[in-house]
């Protein structure tokens, strides 16, 4: 109930200080920015925007400080609130004097860049004009062979140093395969070293809903791990690293069981919105 003889914004104001509040405790609570609680107390209504917006602002003003909302906005419809005027729309109608504008034709000048610059690029890497003919290479053509030197009565012909080699090479071909296969054999084969994937540490938190209820969840590292709308009758479970960062509408509703024990949301709660923090 509003004190006798008070206003909107006085009956407000009074019971904030009574809490023991500032502006910014009640904009906290509120999500709303310090000169909209000081437009509130102020009943500078005109600085809300559109009445509904004024009326639904003072109904929440009034259920965070306990006081009845409903006499408050009973006052409400007593004051002339002011409606914010929609200016008319006019539609546009491109001219002349658009197409000259020097941003227009800078920005068309940067798109046919943009689509000339690659198609010639690709023309240019695929022509085959662009790739110039290999030099012919020169094949060094061996001396010729000394002629054969003449084999005299008694004497056995002895083969040429170069066929001597051949054969050699050719009786001893398996063998030098052999023992090049058994070395390779025998040489340790390196280890590949594997890769250690990065151990995340898990953590249990699980969130039952007994009815439909939004919820976002952050990690230690500030990433959403879950948001959204969540049905009732269902649940979520969700690893992370720690602390998570809590943000839980229809609170009354929502079961946060955290490494097993259960987590009172009320002590968080303010207008049906928890917010809270889970540490290791």
């Amino acid at each position: 109930m509003s004190e006798e003889g008070l206003g909107i914004g006085a009956t407000l104001r009074a019971a904030r200080e009574e809490k023991g509040w500032t502006i910014q405790d009640v904009g906290i609570r509120l999500r709303l920015m310090a000169r909209q609680i000081e437009a509130i107390e102020a009943e500078d209504f005109s600085r809300l925007g559109q009445p509904v917006f004024a009326r639904g602002f003072v109904r929440n003003y009034a259920k965070l400080l306990g006081l009845d909302p409903n006499e408050l906005l009973e006052q409400m419809t007593r004051v002339k609130l002011p409606t914010v005027r929609e200016t008319e729309s006019v539609p546009f109608t491109p001219s002349q004097e658009f197409w000259k504008s020097p941003w227009v034709l800078g920005g068309i000048a940067a798109v046919v860049l943009a689509v000339a610059i690659p198609l010639g690029l690709y023309w240019w890497l695929t022509s085959d004009a662009a790739v110039p003919a290999p030099a012919a290479v020169e094949q060094s053509v061996p001396p010729p062979a000394p002629p054969p030197a003449p084999v005299l009565a008694g004497q056995t012909a002895l083969p040429a140093p170069e066929q001597s080699v051949a054969a050699a090479a050719q009786a001893g071909e398996p063998q030098a395969q052999a023992a090049e296969t058994q070395g390779a054999a025998a040489q340790p084969v390196a280890a590949q070293p594997q890769a250690n994937a990065a151990s995340v540490p898990t953590t249990d938190l699980r969130l039952q809903f007994d009815d439909i209820s939004w919820v976002q969840v952050r990690d230690s590292s500030g990433r959403i791990v879950h948001t959204g709308l969540n049905p009732a009758g269902t649940a979520v479970d969700i690893e992370g690293e720690a602390p998570f960062y809590l943000v839980v509408g229809n609170a009354a509703k929502v079961q946060v069981l955290y490494k097993g024990r259960a987590i009172d949301l009320k002590p968080y709660t303010s207008v049906d919105v928890a917010r809270l923090t889970l540490n290791p």
